[in-house]
């Protein structure tokens, strides 16, 4: 990526990626968590990202919870 000014630039390409501590102390579910994830594209993705399992897990138990029902109602 070209630099507009033809310098150098100081950042470092390897560098851990930063987290703003006010995004690190909302609590999931809160108020202020679902105004960063309806208006943050990037948290939304961020949020997802370090959930993966559990929305799996969550998904997968719900199909299960659905199969269970739709079985107990079925005539044989």
């Amino acid at each position: 990526m070209a630099l507009v000014s033809g310098g150098r630039s100081t950042l470092n390409p390897n560098a851990p990626l930063f987290i703003p501590a006010a995004v690190k102390q909302v609590e999931d579910f809160s108020p202020e968590w679902w105004s960063l994830v309806n208006t943050s594209t990037w948290f939304r993705n961020y949020w997802i990202s370090q959930h993966e399992e559990k929305i799996f897990l969550v998904r997968r138990n719900m199909v299960s919870m659905a199969t269970m029902s739709l079985d107990c109602c079925l005539i044989p």
